[in-house]
């Protein structure tokens, strides 16, 4: 037992470090383009990067943002751990990147470490979460209420999928996490001052 909770606290850990990585100031910086917490939303994501007009900078942050949670918990899977520990794990990452200890706890909003994560956790969940995003953002153009709605909608598809109160629990706080982080995007939508994606 206490082996095991080793395993599941060190992968937590590994998790949470390889989360902490942010692909969008590691490429602006190896590119020469500025910082993304200097502009626009401030947020070090692939958002707030088509800001500066260039998509394939922005796609290269959202692959390795995706990867992050990809990688983690696709060999997470090949232990013997239970739904419920993988999806710490999934929690793990995403707070990694939300609040990350290599830039002083500032991070992003979880949503494409998320969605990276769910996708190897469970293919069909993460694909059916990232065909909900992809519909939001095509019907309504705003990344952030893709990102709202897809993971307000989350924790339903967890409980009726696996109909355990422990795992629908940790993606309930991962999923109330990765909202809290929009907390100023959802003033702006009720302003209706959000920028759409891809605009300046």
């Amino acid at each position: 037992m206490i082996e095991k909770y080793t395993v599941l606290l060190t992968l937590c850990l590994i998790g949470y470090l390889i989360g902490s990585i942010n692909g969008s100031i590691i490429f602006s910086k190896v590119f020469g383009y500025d910082d993304p917490r200097t502009f626009g939303s401030k947020n070090p994501g692939a958002t707030n990067l088509l800001r500066t007009g260039n998509r394939k900078l922005a796609s290269f942050s959202l692959i390795f943002d995706m990867l992050k949670g990809i990688i983690v918990v696709f060999f997470a899977g090949f232990l013997e751990l239970s739904n419920f520990e993988i999806t710490v794990i999934c929690m793990s990452c995403v707070l990694g990147h939300i609040f990350p200890i290599f830039y002083k706890f500032k991070g992003g909003k979880g949503v494409a470490t998320g969605l990276g994560s769910l996708l190897a956790f469970d293919i069909v969940l993460g694909s059916i979460c990232i065909i909900t995003w992809l519909t939001m953002l095509k019907i309504y153009g705003f990344s952030s209420l893709a990102a709202i709605v897809t993971f307000f909608l989350l924790p339903l598809h967890v409980f009726f999928t696996y109909n355990s109160f422990k795992v629908t629990a940790i993606i309930v706080m991962m999923s109330a996490i990765i909202i809290w982080r929009h907390k100023d995007n959802i003033q702006n939508l009720v302003n209706k001052t959000e920028s759409k994606i891809g605009k300046k």
